[in-house]
């Protein structure tokens, strides 16, 4: 058998929560899940289009009660209630037709204040979707196409202030589509289609943040420091030039950097500790496996400011263990 040993540095980046003031000067929060209150239903059993599903009068009391994320599988086979489901061979067993055909999800959320950018966000699809907002299609399968996409969309001149349905449609992957699959010591089991990560609704006031990152190098094979490298995706919602302040707080660290992001623009910021000395860690701290030491854990944000002002802002955390020894990982083969 050979044996490989390997000595890494991890920081685990975990997504948080914040919230912004308005104009109002009420707090709203920027990041909602929308988990609860689905109904879901074939678009076998459906004799209308998405205009009339994504309607506010339209009524789905037939349809079935869901959670999201979950997939068609999980809805109606109830393993909670039925766990006799996992079993082989009841999962290939499971009739085909209950996720052979498209599925309509429908959900009913607010809009407090029409002054904010508002996007949705979809972390998973399986596999391709028609997305409807209050009678309005807002985006197609062109633009929602497999499984592995993440995608957010405007959706301001569809939303009204007060009551917004959405619906979804969810089409079951064809040959070829990439979709999910199975390590080969799981049970067998037939394709399942749904919204299997989470939908959210994000509001900003006219610049947002995705995809902080942060990676970590030992500086010159130094275990004792750390080199950090950091990325984030802003983007201008707006038709106007905006110049503002992207703030990156690490622990005790604030790192400030003055920015203009041109009217729809797309901009990829980095700092690294090139660029910013407070990117170098002294005294480095190394991963360790569980019962070894205690991970401590560093606050940590990413914030845009208009005029003083908040528009987007993403809190998370970062894990490093505590006690710095070297952590030896065996891959064995």
């Amino acid at each position: 058998m050979k044996q490989s040993i390997y000595y890494f540095l991890l920081l685990i980046v975990v997504s948080g929560t914040a919230y912004i003031k308005c104009n109002d000067q009420k707090t709203i929060q920027y990041k909602s899940t929308l988990s609860e209150n689905w109904k879901i239903q074939s678009s076998k059993e459906l004799n209308v289009d998405g205009d009339i599903i994504s309607s506010l009068d339209y009524n789905d009391s037939s349809w079935y009660d869901a959670l999201v994320p979950s997939t068609v599988f999980i809805i109606h086979a109830n393993p909670d209630k039925n766990p006799k489901i996992y079993k082989e061979p009841n999962l290939i067993d499971y009739p085909k037709e209950q996720i052979n055909s498209s599925r309509w999800y429908r959900v009913k959320f607010n809009i407090e204040n029409k002054e904010l950018v508002e996007l949705l966000e979809f972390e998973g699809i399986n596999s391709k979707a028609n997305i409807w907002i209050n009678g309005k299609k807002i985006a197609s399968t062109d633009k929602i196409p497999n499984v592995y996409g993440q995608f957010r969309l405007q959706i301001n001149k569809f939303t009204k202030q007060g009551a917004n349905v959405l619906a979804i449609e969810v089409f079951p992957p064809k040959t070829d589509d990439f979709s999910v699959g199975y390590v080969d010591w799981n049970l067998e089991t037939n394709d399942d289609i749904g919204i299997f990560r989470n939908v959210n609704l994000l509001l900003n006031n006219g610049v947002s943040i995705a995809n902080p990152y942060i990676l970590a190098k030992f500086n010159n094979n130094d275990y004792n420091q750390t080199d950090l490298y950091f990325s984030v995706n802003l983007q201008n919602h707006w038709n106007i030039d905006l110049e503002g302040v992207l703030n990156l707080k690490i622990g005790n660290v604030t790192i400030k950097q003055k920015l203009t992001i041109r009217a729809n623009e797309k901009k990829i910021v980095t700092i690294s500790a090139r660029d910013n000395e407070n990117l170098n860690i002294k005294k480095s701290k190394l991963l360790q496996s569980n019962n070894i030491g205690n991970p401590i854990l560093y606050k940590a944000s990413v914030e845009f400011l208009i005029n003083g002002r908040i528009s987007d802002i993403t809190e998370f955390a970062i894990k490093v263990p505590s006690n710095g020894k070297l952590v030896f990982i065996k891959l064995i083969d």
